[in-house]
């Protein structure tokens, strides 16, 4: 870390903040005055995609004054850079660095300027991670919301499946009915017949897979959303960065409170269940928990799984549609459980989420989410007028 501070004032040490910045207004001569400020342009590779790293940097680490919001700006640093003075600004449409007039060798220096900034970018965000980690754990942070991103990548699996599964229908039906004794010339033509009839018996295994990845990315998702919008729940009490590490079914029995909501908790073994036996060998090699990917040698009847039929839930899955457990059963077990969230405590949390607003985790955000948030009404005048302020700050329409 010492070396890293050394390294950064080294950097920037041609860097001073300017106290004697004054607004360049041009006089337009009908009683009117325009703001004139003359951007350099940079070459691509000093383009700066994230603003706020300048802002830690010369704000947070240097503590330069700076200006605050205006129309368009988010923030403004007045610096000198030689003694020559330049204005860092993150604008409607990203960062620039300015002058007050025209001048090739101002420009060729505010150039200079940014490459500097750029050499010292990796050590900013050095000095910077612990008080960011600190911040996180104080639940001083916004998490945005992908609901309806990794949603539609669940749609879209699902409703694959169903096209090929209706396609597929007519072409078993054809299949069937040319099977049986003397239809084929010879055992080869059999066979590859009674393979094509098992492939279209079968779900797609890969959408399938898909499918399901996504829903369990979304139960993900959706769990860490949740957490400032149920009462009951300590924000204070709960570190952001571990609780996002855990397992989803870990973060999910806290947040529906499965120790007192039995409801909820038959759900989450449902879940589970869908995981072991599907998601979980797909994703380590094809191999299942608890030996059941093990079939135990034994005399004068070979090898025999491990578990023989042994199932919680009696839940099984295979490629054939005569397996107990479908396709069309682990869509209403996910449908069902949707609807749970929807309806239950969770309801006001998913109609936020689901209109991809940003949450925030600190107290006063909290508080806020739990007090607006009451009865249906109350919801969707909250969402409502959350949605507004975000459109306004997106365009900078302080």
């Amino acid at each position: 870390m010492e070396k890293a501070e050394k390294i950064f004032g080294y950097l920037l040490k041609d860097f001073a903040s300017n106290p004697d910045y004054k607004e360049n207004w041009e006089d337009l001569g009908d009683g009117r005055k325009a703001l004139k400020r003359y951007p350099c342009k940079l070459p691509p590779q000093l383009q700066i995609s994230h603003p706020f790293i300048v802002y830690i940097a010369f704000v947070t680490l240097k503590t330069f004054p700076f200006l605050g919001r205006f129309e368009k700006i988010a923030w403004e640093i007045p610096i000198l850079y030689k003694n020559k003075p330049f204005l860092l600004a993150h604008r409607k449409f990203g960062f620039d660095i300015s002058i007050n007039k025209e001048d090739e060798e101002m420009y060729a220096l505010g150039i200079e300027a940014i490459s500097m900034i750029h050499k010292a970018i990796p050590f900013v965000e050095t000095l910077a991670n612990p008080l960011i980690r600190n911040t996180v754990n104080e639940g001083k942070i916004t998490i945005e919301s992908s609901y309806t991103k990794i949603r539609n990548r669940y749609v879209y699996y699902r409703e694959k499946i169903a096209e090929e599964h209706n396609s597929d229908k007519e072409k078993l039906k054809t299949k069937a009915q040319n099977f049986g004794p003397g239809k084929f010339a010879n055992i080869d033509e059999t066979m590859e017949a009674y393979r094509e009839i098992q492939r279209l018996q079968s779900v797609n295994y890969y959408h399938l897979l898909s499918m399901i990845d996504a829903y369990f990315s979304l139960l993900e998702h959706v769990s860490v959303l949740l957490l400032p919008f149920i009462k009951g729940i300590k924000i204070k009490e709960i570190k952001i960065e571990e609780f996002m590490g855990g397992t989803w079914k870990s973060k999910l029995k806290i947040v529906l409170k499965t120790n007192t909501n039995k409801e909820a908790l038959k759900f989450i073994e449902i879940l589970d269940e869908i995981k072991e036996q599907i998601r979980n060998p797909a994703s380590h090699g094809h191999f299942q928990k608890k030996g059941q990917s093990f079939y135990v040698h034994m005399k004068g009847i070979g090898a025999i799984p491990f578990t023989l039929t042994q199932s919680k839930t009696n839940f099984k899955y295979g490629f054939s549609s005569k397996t107990a457990i479908s396709y069309s059963d682990i869509c209403k077990h996910f449908d069902n459980f949707d609807s749970y969230l929807n309806t239950s405590e969770t309801k006001f949390g998913m109609q936020y989420i689901q209109n991809d607003l940003p949450v925030a985790y600190d107290p006063k955000s909290v508080a806020e989410y739990r007090r607006r948030m009451r009865t249906d009404k109350s919801a969707s005048n909250y969402i409502e007028e959350t949605t507004r302020e975000m459109e306004n700050a997106i365009n900078m329409d302080w």
